[in-house]
């Protein structure tokens, strides 16, 4: 059962991580003040 639940975690895992990094790459805009 325990590997099943695993399993399942993994699967959505794989299915959302390329939606938070294409979120991160939106969200790391370079700041205003070019010294920092």
């Amino acid at each position: 059962m325990l590997d099943r639940l695993a399993t399942k975690a993994h699967s959505k895992r794989v299915r959302i991580e390329p939606l938070l990094q294409s979120v991160e790459q939106i969200l790391a805009l370079p700041s205003r003040d070019p010294s920092r």
